[in-house]
């Protein structure tokens, strides 16, 4: 593990404290679910191995022209109606 060193307000000191204290575990536990619980919420959800396999497979298949122009003359036939 690494260590490293925070600064924090006395409030949140004492909160961290209480809660270590609570809970029957160290303060840098609380700390480390605290950070693993914030990842999962904040990181955009991975991708399944299933998922990346297909995009893997599939990448580079369309060989007719450039799909960005085909995309755009597709719009382009909508738009007629």
């Amino acid at each position: 593990m690494v260590r490293i060193i925070i600064s924090l307000s006395a409030k949140n000191k004492t909160w961290l404290d209480k809660v270590a204290r609570n809970e029957n575990i160290s303060m840098t536990e609380v700390v480390r679910r605290a950070i693993s619980a914030y990842k999962k919420n904040h990181l955009p959800p991975h991708r399944s191995p299933l998922l990346e396999n297909l995009l893997r497979k599939t990448s580079g298949i369309w060989k007719k022209e450039d799909s960005l122009n085909f995309l755009k003359k597709l719009r382009e036939e909508w738009e007629k109606d």
